[in-house]
């Protein structure tokens, strides 16, 4: 993003030019989620064992093709505007897509907001960690934000142990938390915390 395009989003209320924008280190190219992405996205929800750690959560994807890349294309317009949320496929430099961020629950008002990554097995060694050095460089120096949280399942010590190596603090544990799909129980969260601090 070049520096007056950062200057004009500064001055909006929304986050809209942030998440329709690529952002590109050496290792790692991050491309805003587009219709185009609707094969690559639906491979992504129809993996089990990689939305188990990106996001448990998620919302069933449209049955149809052409109803899931209108929504992509309509959640790209919106992106950081309505939706307070910011999309990108993680790629190779060459392109390939290997995986997915996404910011979400951001409030400019509290400068805070919540990171969800996750790549498939065949990704490059170090390209989360790229990704997400990317991110911090977006989120705490240009927006700029103060915090960055992440939630993991507790059950998840593989997505846990990655989100500690890439820098983030355990700030507390959610007991009975939020609600899983095809559970009757609650399950436990862990909130982890990257402040701004550590990016100084």
């Amino acid at each position: 993003m070049h520096g007056q395009a950062r200057a004009n989003a500064l001055s909006s209320t929304s986050f809209r030019p942030f998440g329709q924008f690529e952002l590109r280190s050496r290792t790692c190219v991050l491309t805003p989620v587009r219709g185009t992405d609707a094969t690559f996205i639906r491979a992504l929800w129809g993996n089990q064992a990689f939305m188990h750690d990106f996001h448990r959560l998620a919302p069933p994807l449209p049955a149809s093709d052409l109803e899931l890349v209108a929504r992509l294309e309509q959640d790209f317009r919106e992106s950081g505007a309505k939706s307070a949320a910011l999309n990108w496929i993680i790629r190779t430099p060459a392109g390939k897509p290997v995986g997915m961020l996404t910011l979400t629950a951001l409030s400019r008002v509290h400068r805070r907001g919540e990171v969800m990554l996750g790549v498939l097995p065949d990704a490059p060694f170090g390209i989360a960690t790229a990704a997400m050095l990317m991110i911090f460089e977006l989120y705490f120096k240009t927006l700029p934000f103060n915090k960055l949280y992440s939630f993991v399942f507790a059950d998840n010590r593989h997505s846990l142990k990655g989100t500690l190596h890439l820098g983030f603090r355990i700030e507390g544990e959610l007991r009975q938390h939020v609600s899983t799909i095809g559970s009757r129980s609650l399950a436990d969260q862990i909130r982890l915390l990257h402040g701004a601090l550590h990016c100084r």
